[in-house]
């Protein structure tokens, strides 16, 4: 398990334990390609976008609107 993954936090969701797992991995991914939180998000995004279809929507880093 690479220190990303070790550190990704899913805060909110109702996704399933294996497509949480699933984004953790394409997050850890995007960590070791990107450093802009805008990057990681537009990846992860993408990467669920092709392998479940569908409009997904990621947020990433600490500074966002909720």
């Amino acid at each position: 398990m690479s220190s990303h993954q070790d550190s990704a936090k899913i805060k909110s969701t109702d996704m399933p334990e294996s497509m949480q797992s699933i984004a953790v991995d394409c997050c850890a991914a995007a960590c070791e390609r990107f450093t802009d939180d805008r990057d990681i998000a537009k990846y992860i995004k993408q990467e669920f976008d092709k392998r479940y279809g569908g409009t997904w929507q990621c947020v990433v880093g600490k500074r966002f609107g909720w």
